[in-house]
């Protein structure tokens, strides 16, 4: 079973590089649409574009022996930014139990129950989907509303 810390130090090294790259240039612009991020639908607001610099796409990654996909995006306008990423552990059954072990405030948000952690104008929400670890990063939790389906 993956330790609560191995994770979370995994998800925060992940947020710690989106949120450091966030200003890059390169970017995408999206009309308001859904897009699928490793599986899982999303709806990106009209004023939001990505910025395909920070696009991971079924990138091979691993913790001690348990090897995962990772997909993310992330995607800003001129106030706001949002990051999500999507694992897929594959065979490993306990993708809910994992989401259950991250813990925070319980919450729904859309079609989605699972968890919102807010930091120092940082939030996060992690849930779980079809099996995937999903997790949602912004500097305002409002936002979640918008992208998650």
């Amino acid at each position: 079973m993956i330790k609560k810390t191995s994770f979370l130090i995994l998800i925060f090294s992940i947020v710690v590089l989106a949120l450091s790259a966030v200003s890059a240039v390169e970017s995408q612009n999206i009309e308001n649409n859904t897009v699928a991020i490793g599986g899982v639908d999303f709806t990106i607001p009209d004023n939001f574009h990505e910025n395909v610099t920070l696009r991971i796409e079924n990138q091979t990654k691993n913790i001690g022996s348990v090897i995962y996909i990772l997909d993310s995006r992330a995607y800003e306008n001129e106030k706001n930014f949002m990051t999500i990423f999507v694992s897929n552990y594959n065979n490993l059954d306990g993708s809910k139990d994992i989401v259950n072990q991250i813990g925070g405030d319980t919450i729904q948000i859309n079609s989605e129950k699972g968890f919102l952690h807010e930091g120092n104008q940082f939030y996060s929400f992690t849930f779980e989907k079809d099996g995937k670890i999903v997790a949602l990063s912004s500097d305002n939790k409002d936002l979640f509303r918008e992208f998650v389906i």
